[in-house]
């Protein structure tokens, strides 16, 4: 879902900035005038149009990069002692300021970010864990969990055509 947001905000951004610029209405008619201050001067509309959507872009971006710095941190002190299962997500420029949500027994456990190691107390016995949400969801993976014992998985994300999937593995 906060992909789909994403991508219809950067789109609507696009259109208004493209928009904007043809029509030399504000907020373009600025940026216009700093690089054309006299009236028949001449003017990148590219530039305009890039710096433009830039701005319009600049709250999303303000957004996604303070909401990734608010994210819990994850413990660097796990005792051997915990049960439960660490997943380590794999570097990839795809969905790369978007965490990945972890479901345990079908309850979302947490977010998972690009790059980074996590881990999740889960219950003793049969455990099923998957990642992620509708047509973009791992497939269930059944592990049997004894006390003290911590499972490792790793995540991939893998780019196909269209659509992304996401592979979650045992170690």
């Amino acid at each position: 879902m906060q992909r789909i947001i994403i991508l219809i905000y950067v789109i609507i951004t696009a259109t208004i900035a493209i928009f904007c610029t043809i029509l030399e209405i504000q907020p373009a008619l600025f940026i216009i005038n700093i690089f054309a201050p006299n009236v028949g001067d001449s003017y990148s509309i590219n530039i305009v149009v890039l710096l433009l959507w830039f701005i319009l872009l600049s709250p999303l971006l303000i957004f996604l990069t303070i909401s990734k710095l608010i994210r819990k941190k994850e413990d660097k002190n796990i005792s051997p002692e915990r049960t439960g299962i660490f997943i380590t997500r794999k570097k990839a420029f795809q969905s790369a300021m978007v965490g990945i949500p972890i479901y345990i027994n079908g309850k979302k456990a947490g977010i998972i970010d690009n790059g980074k190691t996590k881990f999740f107390d889960a219950p003793i016995g049969t455990c099923s864990v998957h990642v992620g949400v509708g047509k973009q969801a791992s497939e269930k993976v059944q592990v049997i969990i004894t006390e003290k014992q911590q499972l490792q998985f790793e995540l991939k994300i893998k780019q196909s055509v269209f659509t992304v999937k996401i592979i979650l593995n045992q170690i």
